[in-house]
């Protein structure tokens, strides 16, 4: 499978078209003052008003509807917003990283580093005997619970064993050690026999245990201690699996071989194997602050940011969300041409979600390297009229694009890869949406590239209409689009191209009013359960997936020539 990298431009309009009397409030976290007045260049604030941190000027201001706040280019802004004011539909208020020097604004959820230095004796580094080539990485200790180091080309991860093939993906059970049938009971009363991670426990570390257990979930454990072969850890209120119990060893100074990898040494202290480039002036902790909260506001725009060095762990859900609202109501919210990633989301929520929300439009973003957390969420009952629309969404460890109980939905035009995380979903419809269309996407190298439900009532209609799509799941995945039931009434899937390893579509008997037609896919599944309210026609069915894995797939454009459709999923530039 092939696909080009290229980058989601951030040119977007400015805030030229600012209705009369308005204000653009320039903010330079580096070299402003909340002293100044923050109406020009020459005399910006260092924070930006409804930040927590802000006093002075940036603390008092009222922003008013079509007052624009300009983040000077190139420069972190290392704090959070809480949008404090609505704007109006012809005058919104604006955050913007456009326009005020080259680049983008940056919304930094990470701090520098106090020191860095090469280790000089394994006293020296935590204890490790293998210490040459590493350096000691010394920082003032974070909000967050989760540390996670980042550098010039993103994420550190912390060390795992066995080694991943991919660290990115931490929670893949697939390369964890299993546990044999005779040590299982042990593993339950929280004793894991281990030879091997054992011996690597006692090299040191912040060590936990990544153990795979019911609902399909990876939780991580303290290691209480290590005896002999045994390591011992709280089992309460994990839910083991009878029969499989995959786990591997966290933060352990043993699993140091490869650049980008460190453990925790100390409260303030972390042992890496350091990328080349990386130095103090480039290292930084993730803090745990979020981006921007718009607290239930109307009529806001957020353009050309960059979201980047995000941290959320288990301990706050609100922690390291770029782009969210806490509070439900918001309404009329245009997000355009902003850059969200490298993140590392332990508790799993969505980068940008919002609760029943009256209109939002998310387009031409860029969103790519979120660990275990998700992409773009919308839920509550009933958010209405969303368009997502020209995005990218790209290595993102849960699902990338979800619509939970909306009213009135375009999903067009977007491209999503390398999405085959444990829970790594492309586009997903759950529960109780209604008129949902999905258009013109292209979703390669994912473990689902779409998944749908109903809300379990026969009697509500959801009306799906998933049309001129490019879907095809990674090998490791089933099917392109797979149904999970729960009763979804209404839907018409026409004209895709449809590639799985084992299905192009997998049915559900206890869908209604199904129509499958003129797909090119490389099988419908459940056929033999056909209802006499679907209809299934003009489908081939015989494209082989091994073709479609040779089509050609880009962020400009997606077709894959051996399937005989002349389907081209182009990406959407919206206006």
């Amino acid at each position: 499978m092939k696909w080009q990298t290229i980058a989601v431009a951030a040119a977007v309009a400015g805030c030229s078209n600012a209705p009369a009397g308005s204000t653009t409030w320039h903010v330079d976290h580096e070299s402003g003052s909340n002293r100044a007045d923050g109406k020009a260049v020459d005399t910006a604030w260092k924070h930006a008003p409804g930040d927590p941190q802000a006093t002075g000027a940036p603390a008092g201001v009222a922003l008013k509807p079509g007052d624009t706040v300009l983040f000077r280019a190139g420069v972190p802004y290392r704090g959070s917003i809480n949008v404090p004011a609505s704007g109006t539909k012809e005058a919104p208020i604006t955050y913007s990283g456009l326009g005020w020097g080259e680049g983008m604004g940056i919304i930094d959820g990470s701090d520098p580093v106090r020191a860095v230095r090469p280790c000089t004796a394994p006293e020296d580094c935590g204890g490790i005997q293998t210490w040459q080539g590493l350096h000691r990485v010394e920082f003032d200790p974070p909000v967050s619970k989760r540390l996670v180091l980042f550098g010039n080309q993103g994420l550190y991860f912390t060390s795992q064993l066995p080694k991943l093939p991919d660290p990115f993906l931490a929670d893949d059970r697939r390369n964890f050690e299993s546990v044999p049938d005779e040590h299982l009971e042990a593993v339950k009363r929280g004793e894991l026999v281990s030879p091997a991670l054992a011996e690597a426990a006692r090299s040191g570390g912040a060590l936990e245990l990544a153990i795979w257990v019911r609902p399909n979930r990876v939780h991580r454990r303290p290691v209480l201690r290590v005896e002999g072969d045994r390591l011992f850890f709280d089992p309460e209120g994990l839910n083991f699996y009878e029969k499989s119990v995959p786990v591997s060893l966290v933060g352990s100074g043993a699993g140091l071989a490869e650049e980008g990898a460190f453990f925790i040494a100390g409260p303030d202290l972390i042992i890496a194997r350091l990328r080349p480039g990386d130095t103090a002036s480039t290292l930084t902790i993730g803090s745990g602050r979020y981006g921007i909260n718009v607290a239930g506001n109307r009529n806001i725009r957020i353009e050309g940011l960059h979201f980047r060095n995000l941290v959320g762990s288990l301990g706050d859900s609100k922690e390291g969300r770029a782009i969210s609202s806490y509070k439900a109501g918001a309404a009329a919210i245009d997000m355009v041409g902003n850059r969200i990633g490298p993140a590392y989301i332990e508790h799993r929520a969505s980068m940008v979600e919002f609760s029943k929300i009256d209109g939002l439009r998310y387009t031409q973003n860029l969103m790519e390297d979120v660990a275990l957390g998700r992409g773009f969420r919308v839920a509550g009952k009933h958010s209405t009229d969303i368009l997502v629309e020209g995005n990218v969404f790209r290595r993102i460890g849960g699902t990338a694009l979800m619509l939970w109980s909306v009213h009135g939905g375009v999903i067009r035009g977007n491209f999503l890869a390398e999405l085959t995380g444990v829970h790594a979903n492309g586009i997903t419809l759950y529960l109780a949406n209604q008129d949902i269309l999905v258009e013109n996407n292209c979703v390669v190298a994912s473990s689902r590239p779409m998944t749908y439900h109903g809300d379990r009532n026969p009697e509500v209609p959801n009306r799906f209409i998933i049309r001129n799509n490019i879907f095809v799941s990674s090998p490791t995945g089933q099917g392109a689009i797979n149904s999970w039931g729960a009763s979804t009434v209404g839907v018409l899937i026409e004209g895709n191209i449809l590639a799985g390893p084992k299905l192009g579509l997998l049915m559900t008997k206890s869908d209604r009013d199904v129509k499958v037609i003129n797909n090119v896919t490389t099988r419908i599944g459940r056929k033999d359960l056909t209802r006499p309210d679907w209809k299934i026609e003009g489908n081939r069915e015989d494209l082989r997936y091994a073709d479609a894995l040779k089509g050609e797939f880009s962020e400009d454009g997606c077709s894959i020539p051996s399937s005989g459709s002349p389907l081209k999923v182009v990406r959407s530039r919206p206006g």
